[in-house]
């Protein structure tokens, strides 16, 4: 007596697996894409923080000396990328015979935040001024180029000098993730705004 073999036929999917299968596939995408908000909040509260305390270190330097200090923002690439952005600084002594010493080291905002570019993105940062970099040979990266303005020896700053004498102006940068995906205004959902006072040197920070 032989044995009858059913050819093995495999089972479709119902109705109910294929629903809860996209289910489950919708919790996993939305973990996977909220977990770069958390990341992109935390760094830019690190570089938030860490360029108002080098500015107003700045500040109290140019107070203390009794100088003009500088404070110099440089174009550099990000990790694994060739691309430059604002996303180094460093402060300088502008002695009375116009040489310059650093008075800081170099401190690079944590990647991938970046100040945004005043030439592309006017709207976003009206410290920067427009037009022409100015360069400077760093380690490892020659003819960096940079943008800078300075606080004065009574703490405020040369901003007041870029417009006539009855223009007020406001002063300020903004943080930002250049990758992150644009929601008005040419800004993402997550960014920083660094308001620097004219005349009393003041910082603020500005969140959404």
């Amino acid at each position: 007596m032989k044995l009858m073999r059913h050819p093995y036929r495999p089972r479709a999917f119902t109705l109910v697996e294929l629903l809860v299968v996209l289910a489950v596939m919708a919790v996993v995408t939305t973990l996977i894409v909220s977990s770069f908000g958390p990341a992109d909040s935390n760094r830019l509260t690190t570089a938030a923080n860490m360029v108002a305390d080098q500015l107003a270190l700045a500040r109290q330097k140019a107070i203390t000396a009794n100088a003009r200090v500088e404070v110099r923002f440089y174009q550099v690439p990000s990790a694994g990328s060739t691309t430059r952005v604002y996303r180094a600084m460093r402060s300088f002594v502008v002695g009375q015979d116009g040489v310059s010493k650093p008075v800081s080291t170099i401190h690079y905002l944590p990647d991938p935040i970046a100040i945004s570019d005043a030439d592309a993105m006017p709207a976003q940062n009206s410290i920067f001024p427009t037009g022409v970099d100015t360069r400077e040979d760093l380690p490892q990266s020659a003819s960096t180029p940079y943008r800078s303005f300075s606080f004065l020896p009574g703490g405020g700053t040369d901003l007041r000098t870029r417009t006539s004498p009855n223009t007020k102006r406001q002063w300020y940068f903004t943080l930002r993730n250049p990758s992150s995906k644009i929601i008005s205004n040419n800004l993402p959902a997550n960014y920083v705004v660094i308001q620097v006072q004219e005349m009393t040197g003041g910082i603020r920070i500005y969140r959404p």
